[in-house]
């Protein structure tokens, strides 16, 4: 990936832009999220907005988790 570009002032409409496009490449994927997938875009942003910083994003790591782990189960009955 391509990231780093530009510095890190002023790049909120940037960031922004650049996680939509990883949105559209990934979209087949979002959608096998089925009702995970905003879940999975709030961690998408979190990890933007933090430079990928997973430690600074785990509430969003673990909601996500529960989301499929429930689906999963969901599934199997």
């Amino acid at each position: 990936m391509a990231e780093g570009k530009g510095g890190g002032k002023g790049m909120g409409a940037r960031e922004q832009g650049l996680h939509q496009d990883d949105a559209d490449e990934d979209d087949e994927n979002v959608k096998q999220l089925q009702q995970c997938s905003s879940l999975y875009l709030l961690l998408q942003d979190c990890l933007v907005k933090t430079d990928r910083n997973w430690r600074s994003c785990q509430k969003e790591v673990q909601a996500l988790k529960a989301c499929n782990d429930r689906r999963k189960k969901d599934k199997s009955t």
